[in-house]
Order: structure tokens, then C-alpha cells, then sequence
């Protein structure tokens, strides 16, 4: 048996590392639950297989949008 988790969240998942980081964690069979901003752009981008999260990492901490 593997301590390994099974699921993984990847903040920024749309972004120029996190597109390759969502794939990597696919190939390697884990679960991967992406942190996006735009559903629709992510779904375009990502590979199927990752759940969507619509969020902000920011958001989540009670913070103002860093805009």
C-alpha cells in the first residue's frame, strides 16, 4: 500500500506552468482538481480529465481582488 495521495490541486492551472503540471499529474494517474478563473478558457486549454474548481486563491484567504 502507498501513502501517496490520490488527488492533487493545482492552483493557477491555466497558466504557463500549471497547463503542464495538471497534464504531468494526469499522466501519473492522480486526480487533479484544477483552480481556475475562467471555466470556459480552462476547458479549452486544459486536457480532459481534470475537474474544474471556478475560484481564486486570494479570494479564499478573505483578500480584495488583486486587480
Amino acid at each position: 500500500m502507498t501513502n501517496r495521495p490520490s488527488t492533487v490541486l493545482i492552483a493557477g492551472a491555466t497558466g504557463s506552468i500549471g497547463r503542464y503540471a495538471v497534464a504531468e499529474a494526469l499522466r501519473h494517474g492522480y486526480t487533479v482538481r484544477a483552480l481556475v478563473r475562467d471555466k470556459t478558457r480552462a476547458a479549452r486549454i486544459l486536457p480532459d480529465g481534470a475537474e474544474l474548481v471556478v475560484g481564486a486563491h486570494w479570494a479564499a484567504a478573505g483578500h480584495a481582488s488583486p486587480s
